[in-house]
C-alpha cells in the first residue's frame, strides 16, 4: 500500500513512523523484476510494462551482449578518469587507434572466453546439466548467467589489479590464457549449483571434468574444492 501512495500522482511516500515524503516531478521509478507473482493488481494497475519472455532473448543473444560489453566498455567506472591522470590518452589520436591496457586486457579475456559461449560449450551444457539439479532457490536462466557474468567481471579485476601491483613483471598471455578458462570452470560451479548441496556441486564438477578438454587437476578431490 505505501508502494501505491508512490505511483499515484501525488507521489507521497509514507514511512513506517507516519511521515511522508514528496517525490520531486523529476524523478522517475522503474522497477526490473523476475515476475509479477507476489504484485497485486493495484500496483500492476499503476506501472507501464514492458515484458521480455525467455523465449524472446536467445542464449546467443545474451552471450553476445556480454561479450562485446567486455570487450569494449570498462568494467571500472574509474577508468577513464584514471586514462586522464595519467595522461594516456592522446588528442591527436581517435580512440579506435589507441587501447589502454587495461581495456586489451579485457578484450584478451573476452577473446579466451569466447569459445566457451558458443552453442555446445562449456556454459551452455554446464547450464542445462545445472537445470536438472535440485536447487534452494528459484533457478533461471538468466539470474544463473548474470550471477556468471559478475564473477567473470571479478576474473579480469583479478589480472587488473595483479598488473597494477607489479607494473615490472605483469601476468603474460600464457600465464592468462591457461589461468581464465579453469577460473571459468569456478564461476560455473559456484553459479549454477551454488545454491544446492555440497553433492550437486560435486556432481556438476564431475560433468564438467567429464566433457571439457581445460586441463584441471587429476585425482579423486572435486574441482569445487580447487581456486
Amino acid at each position: 500500500e505505501n508502494l501505491n501512495s508512490v505511483l499515484d500522482d501525488n507521489k507521497l511516500l509514507t514511512l513506517p513512523n507516519g511521515e511522508r515524503l514528496s517525490i520531486p516531478p523529476n524523478v522517475r521509478i522503474m522497477f526490473e523484476v523476475q515476475d509479477l507473482r507476489f504484485a497485486t493488481l493495484a500496483t500492476v494497475s499503476r506501472c507501464g510494462m514492458v515484458w521480455f519472455s525467455e523465449d524472446v532473448l536467445s542464449m546467443d543473444m545474451v552471450f553476445e551482449n556480454f561479450l562485446s560489453k567486455l570487450r569494449n566498455i570498462p568494467i571500472d567506472e574509474g577508468e577513464e578518469e584514471a586514462r586522464q591522470r595519467l595522461g594516456t590518452s592522446d588528442t591527436s589520436t581517435t580512440q579506435s587507434d589507441t587501447i589502454s591496457p587495461s581495456m586489451q586486457v579485457q578484450r584478451d579475456c573476452a577473446d579466451l572466453l569466447a569459445p566457451h559461449f558458443t552453442s555446445d560449450g562449456l556454459v551452455v551444457r554446464s547450464l542445462e546439466y545445472a537445470q536438472t539439479l535440485d536447487h534452494i532457490m528459484d533457478f533461471t536462466r538468466l539470474r544463473a548467467l548474470n550471477s556468471l557474468f559478475s564473477m567473470l567481471h571479478q576474473l579480469v579485476r583479478n589480472i587488473l589489479n595483479y598488473n597494477q601491483t607489479h607494473p615490472d613483471f605483469p601476468l603474460e598471455s600464457d600465464v592468462i590464457e591457461q589461468y581464465v578458462p579453469r577460473y571459468l570452470i569456478y564461476c560455473v560451479i559456484w553459479c549454477f549449483s551454488g545454491d544446492g548441496k555440497m553433492k550437486y556441486r560435486e556432481d556438476l564438477g564431475d560433468f564438467i571434468r567429464s566433457t571439457t578438454t581445460i586441463p584441471l587437476p587429476s585425482g579423486n578431490i572435486p574441482i569445487i574444492d580447487y581456486e
